[in-house]
């Protein structure tokens, strides 16, 4: 992945690779830069972290930036590292422009599952991509300037009350009837899974918008679920919600999507940091979510999830399945469900969603969040 950094008049070229994460630098000498600079492999984790991230950015500008070039950023009365590092930043985000890491990525990471940036101008619903999508009458759909770095990106609008404004179903691997299958990884079973979606709500954005996605155990034609791995809001925070459809017998109790009557709550755990806040709107959140099915008659399965890399809660010794061994988890939702209603017109964006059976990361970052 190659990516420019910099104001227009100054530009520097970054390459990342698989491993430890190097940076190919050459600096142009446009006023009013005072100097020229190339950085080659081994001298780019100039922090000696084993990633190229914002702290490399800051010695690098140290070195060719002199302080009337620097803008007092931090807010505190010196121009020093804290200036350089937040001015990094800035041009990461304004300049950077899209990572695409949805070109190659079969190659590119043979461990995902499933990649959708929404560059893609071909129908959301079709073979190798989603078998359902709910574009709730054309307010959830591709439009183009609202993902991220002004690239196409998923726009969920909620009408004033509205309840359901949208959603995308994906299925993968083996899966219980043909309806769900759309060629993703068909046969496999996937029994430890982990996925990624970046969030922003409209500036001005208001209440708690209850579902937002579900990781799912489909065990029938039915649509009946061994389990469900949850992930919701409560107020200003999203939270974890896991359920089991199996009895004690490890025989499917559900008989239907969503059978409330049949399903086994295990016990829910709300994050930390409050994404839903009117202070967060208009910020984009890389959220990240894990679970783990269980082994067979054991009580160690996992559902996790963190934002901004940041683990926002955790329950460990899940029973999801029992001795349920049909299916893996072969299907994930990304919702627009408001129990209550929106309280007004207002919209929420979705961007760079990825399946995976190893840890993600967050967008270009050099590593991926912690694992249990």
């Amino acid at each position: 992945m190659v990516y420019t950094v910099g104001p227009i008049r100054d530009r520097m070229r970054l390459t990342i690779r698989a491993g430890c994460f190097f940076l190919l630098a050459s600096w142009l000498p446009v006023a009013p830069v005072r100097a020229q600079w190339y950085a080659p492999p081994w001298r780019s984790d100039l922090t000696k972290d084993c990633r190229v991230d914002l702290l490399d950015l800051a010695v690098l500008a140290q070195r060719w930036l002199t302080p009337d070039d620097v803008n007092n950023l931090a807010g505190d009365p010196w121009i020093d590292a804290s200036d350089l590092a937040l001015m990094a930043q800035q041009w990461l985000t304004q300049a950077a422009g899209p990572c695409d890491e949805c070109r190659d990525w079969q190659v590119l990471h043979p461990e995902w599952i499933f990649c959708d940036d929404f560059e893609d101008p071909t129908p959301l619903r079709r073979r190798g991509r989603y078998f359902e999508h709910d574009n709730d009458g054309g307010d959830f759909v591709v439009v183009d300037g609202v993902g991220l770095n002004g690239s196409r990106g998923m726009r969920a609008r909620f009408q004033a009350g509205e309840v359901s404004a949208g959603a995308l179903h994906l299925a993968f691997g083996r899966v219980p009837s043909p309806y769900f299958d759309t060629g993703i990884r068909p046969g496999e079973d996937f029994r430890d899974l982990y996925y990624r979606v970046y969030l922003r709500n409209q500036p001005g954005w208001t209440g708690s918008p209850a579902k937002l996605s579900r990781a799912i155990v489909f065990a029938g034609s039915n649509w009946s679920q061994a389990m469900i791995a949850h992930l919701w809001s409560s107020g200003n925070f999203l939270l974890i919600d896991p359920a089991s459809g199996v009895n004690s017998y490890g025989l499917v109790a559900t008989t239907k999507y969503n059978d409330l009557d049949n399903l086994r709550w295990l016990g829910q755990q709300r994050g930390i940091t409050p994404i839903f806040a009117p202070q967060n709107a208009g910020v984009w959140f890389c959220i990240e979510a894990h679970v783990r099915l269980n082994d067979p008659g054991q009580s160690n399965g996992v559902q996790e999830f963190w934002i901004n890399g940041k683990l926002e809660a955790r329950r460990t010794g899940l029973n999801f399945v029992g001795s349920y061994a049909d299916y893996g988890i072969n299907a994930i939702f990304l919702e627009n469900y408001w129990n209550a209603g929106s309280p007004k017109l207002q919209e929420r964006y979705f961007d760079s969603f990825v399946v995976s059976t190893k840890p993600i990361g967050c967008l270009c970052a050099a590593d991926p969040p912690g694992t249990p």
